[in-house]
């Protein structure tokens, strides 16, 4: 732990980072003279535009687990010739030579946190410093002990923006991180005999099955045919599902966060199945101009801890033109999620069925004249 007369500096303190980027970038701007190595690594870096320009300066990796992001920062880079290399990833291998400095944001949820400090450890070099900065309403500031447990000595501390930024001294070479260490796995009673769930940290429901995802596959079509995409598909069981019971169609599944891909193709293989494709993308109209006869989604709706419609509101205004002619949508919510209203006129929607906490909604267009159900 850092030493007790180590004390926070004020929020207040001359020289404290202007209201430019994230809270944490802005902590992490007030000490940017101590943040300097040869070879950096910025480490679960979020959807900022503050950060590239923060270490334009210094070489190294920019790593996100967040497909938007790494496409923000990617556009920065190529723009401003920063001296960072973007990689979007989740399981990245020591390069050599090994990072002198790693800087580490918080990510939402304990797991993921603990695989965040292993991979810290298992890139840092001996000696070298490993930056942990998040947010007080996400948990930071018992991380200090679990930073000095993961990495070594915690030698520095700075509070402001309503956020905490350590610094540990990595002791010792640790070993790489192997994703498999960190799975969880579980049984589902749905599809052909059932499905095998591989899930990761940092992926929605890790470990187990979600119950507004339980209420969608009780009710998915029984006459599923053609293209599927499954958006935001998490770990990949309703896509799966509808693979095992439907082997004829064509299932696609997307989703922004990279250990969700990794996790969704983890699922397929353990279920002797396979996917059309699996990729990440930057919302729905990253798919391009492929439309599918059904998109089936249970749709993100938070950003960080707060809820947030952006995602979900960027995804039912375009989905319509996704769809195929007699396309269908499918989705679960939780009840209290105003979805209904902000469903295109063009396509119609109607409940399928509730229960006291979550919603199924169906909304089916009809561009091609024909009677539907």
């Amino acid at each position: 732990m850092f030493d007790s007369d180590m004390s926070m500096k004020d929020a207040t303190a001359p020289g404290a980072a202007g209201a430019t980027g994230l809270p944490p970038t802005q902590l992490l701007a007030r000490n940017i003279d101590r943040i300097q190595g040869t070879h950096l690594l910025l480490l679960g870096v979020p959807n900022d535009p503050a950060v590239v320009p923060l270490f334009r300066s210094q070489s190294g990796v920019l790593l996100s687990f967040d497909y938007s992001a790494h496409l923000l920062q990617a556009r920065q880079v190529r723009d401003s010739g920063a001296g960072l290399t973007p990689v979007f990833t989740a399981d990245y291998p020591p390069p050599a030579p090994r990072h002198d400095v790693v800087v580490a944001y918080l990510q939402k949820g304990k797991e993921a946190n603990d695989c965040l400090l292993a991979l810290a450890g298992s890139v840092v070099s001996p000696g070298g410093r490993v930056f942990l900065v998040g947010e007080n309403s996400a948990g930071i500031k018992p991380y200090a002990a679990k930073l000095e447990e993961r990495i070594g000595p915690v030698e520095f501390a700075d509070a402001a923006r309503h956020c905490v930024l350590y610094e540990a001294r990595a002791t010792e070479t640790r070993a790489a991180v192997r994703l498999e260490e960190w799975e969880k796995r579980f049984h589902v009673a749905a599809g052909i005999g059932g499905i095998d769930v591989v899930t990761l940290p940092g992926v929605f429901s890790h470990g187990r099955l979600d119950e507004g995802t339980a209420l969608l596959l009780r009710h998915l079509p029984t006459d599923i045919q053609g293209a599927v995409l499954d958006f935001g598909c998490g770990s990949g069981v309703i896509g799966a599902t509808i693979q095992s019971l439907h082997p004829d169609c064509q299932v696609s599944l997307v989703d922004s966060n990279a250990f969700a891909l990794v996790a969704a193709q983890r699922t397929f293989g353990a279920n002797g199945l396979t996917p059309h494709a699996i990729r990440p993308v930057d919302g729905i109209d990253g798919v391009g101009d492929q439309k599918f006869d059904l998109i089936v989604s249970n749709p993100p709706f938070h950003q960080g801890i707060g809820t947030d419609y952006t995602v979900v509101s960027r995804f039912l205004e375009s989905c319509v033109q996704h769809l195929t002619d007699d396309g269908v949508l499918l989705m679960v919510a939780n009840r209290f999620l105003p979805y209904e209203r902000m469903i295109p006129k063009a396509m119609p929607v109607s409940l399928v069925t509730e229960d006291a906490k979550f919603k199924v909604l169906k909304g089916r267009i009809n561009r091609s004249g024909r009677a539907r159900r």
